[in-house]
């Protein structure tokens, strides 16, 4: 019953309200691999912390740029 309501809560009441939760998810996503990489690099493991790095500051970016674009789009509509 809870997972139906936060799928809901996700969901929105349009589309761009959804793009919005969606960014707002990865972001924090992107900002976990990035918090796993420095903690495998605290314990030495080489070449995974990189890899971890690299692709949560990836997915940061994207979908940091892709709030910025639905934020935008909701106040040029209002």
């Amino acid at each position: 019953m809870e997972i139906k309501k936060l799928i809901s809560k996700i969901k929105g009441k349009n589309r761009l309200e959804f793009l919005e939760n969606i960014s707002i998810l990865a972001i924090f996503l992107g900002i976990c691999f990035i918090s796993l990489a420095l903690f495998l690099n605290a314990f030495g493991i080489k070449h995974f912390d990189a890899i971890f790095a690299m692709s949560g500051s990836f997915i940061v970016f994207v979908f940091l740029f892709l709030l910025i674009i639905v934020i935008f789009i909701k106040e040029w509509r209002s």
